[in-house]
């Protein structure tokens, strides 16, 4: 039986061909191996496109939905109707999760439906900030700038978090492999040297009399600490997804010496960047501060927005309901939004701070970067400084005797 297909390239362009197959399932069995993967089968005709790894498993970065925007509003600026633009973004994409929810809103859009209340159908691609910036840009006309504004916003988001994490993975990478390493070590590899000065008849050294008792506790008991290590983390990545977990966890990392003054100024970099694009769209300010409160990544942050917005719907400024979180809200910042507050600029006072704590970050991410990498050479130093002493004083002190 013949098939045919259609295969989108990765310029978006639908390249057609025939396949014999016993059945739909087989033909589309054929394209999979050849590495494309089918979308829709029909009788007698199978779309398929090229198979992505980065997509496995259904997401869509902020890289796409950056990509999508600019793109968007470059080509809404140049006159294209909204339903055109978006069966051309379509096309284009080579997201497979995002091609198939840009194919769903437009088809809303030519049902007749809002761009935003299309979006608003999947909230795990776009967030409040997306919808709601789309609505604002509907109801004043200037839908471009909108998406312009909200693409500047999230690559000034992608930023941070690009440099938050990369600041954040290096020593957790190297601590972790210490410990491994180290729990290793202690079960198969001392303890085959260790095991020579059980036999000498001599009073050894305090450090080394520790390592073989460390080394002896590891080789009984080594295989249950590192699975133990391995349980806590995963412990901890689970429990940073559940509500009251993310809760505890965040508020300790706020007071680790360097990692909580980061994490801390990436959230108020977000916070008044994130409040600064709402406020100058148009949005009211409750609604600003909810959907502000919601884009945070600290579970505290959250938590004092979402008060805070209690507070401001039942009459008091903003700055007043902030001074309630002097933990999370320096001095600084609570005197430029009370007067840009007074003065009517909120906005443009909150894109100040924001800028102020965007080269905050980036001081801080250097910094760590030129401390962190020595510290963490001579607690590696330190290491196998005191595991060689402790091994050579006893060959030491016998050549001595001897």
């Amino acid at each position: 039986m013949e098939f045919s297909y259609v295969i989108l390239d990765k310029n978006g362009q639908r390249q057609i061909g025939q396949l014999e197959a016993e059945s739909s399932k087989a033909a589309a069995d054929s394209l999979r191996g050849q590495g494309f993967l089918p979308i829709s089968v029909r009788t007698g005709a199978i779309e398929a496109q090229k198979f992505d790894v980065k997509n496995v498993f259904g997401r869509v970065s902020l890289q796409d939905k950056i990509g999508f925007i600019q793109n968007f509003a470059v080509m809404l600026k140049s006159g294209f109707p909204i339903s055109k633009a978006m069966s051309v973004l379509t096309e284009q994409t080579e997201n497979a999760t995002l091609k198939k929810v840009l194919q769903d809103i437009t088809h809303g859009i030519e049902s007749g439906e809002s761009l935003s209340d299309s979006m608003s159908k999947h909230p795990k691609v776009f967030s409040n900030i997306f919808i709601n910036l789309v609505k604002v840009g509907e109801a004043s006309g200037n839908l471009d700038q909108s998406l312009q504004n909200l693409a500047n916003q999230l690559k000034k988001d992608h930023d941070l978090i690009r440099k938050t994490k990369g600041a954040m993975i290096y020593p957790a990478v190297v601590l972790s492999a210490m410990v491994i390493i180290g729990i290793l070590m202690f079960t198969f590899v001392l303890p085959k040297l260790t095991a020579l000065f059980e036999d000498f008849n001599v009073k050894l050294p305090l450090m080394t009399r520790i390592i073989i008792g460390a080394v002896n506790f590891m080789k009984a008991y080594g295989i249950y600490v590192l699975g133990l290590f391995i349980f806590s983390i995963f412990s901890l990545v689970f429990a940073s997804r559940k509500p009251a977990g993310s809760a505890i966890i965040d508020k300790y990392i706020l007071k680790l010496p360097v990692l909580g003054k980061l994490v801390k100024q990436t959230n108020l970099a977000r916070f008044s960047r994130t409040l600064a694009s709402l406020l100058k769209a148009g949005m009211p300010i409750l609604e600003s501060v909810r959907i502000t409160g919601e884009s945070l990544s600290n579970a505290q942050y959250k938590q004092a927005l979402f008060k805070a917005e209690a507070m401001v719907r039942a009459g008091s400024p903003l700055s007043a309901a902030m001074k309630n979180y002097p933990m999370l809200f320096p001095p600084l910042i609570l005197s430029m939004v009370s007067v840009g507050e007074e003065s009517g600029t909120v906005d443009s006072t909150l894109e100040e701070i924001a800028t102020f704590y965007e080269g905050e970050v980036d001081q801080a991410v250097s910094n760590m970067s030129a401390i962190l990498e020595p510290v963490l050479m001579l607690i590696v130093g330190a290491g196998v400084g005191v595991i060689a002493v402790g091994l050579i004083m006893p060959i030491y002190n016998l050549t001595q005797a001897v």
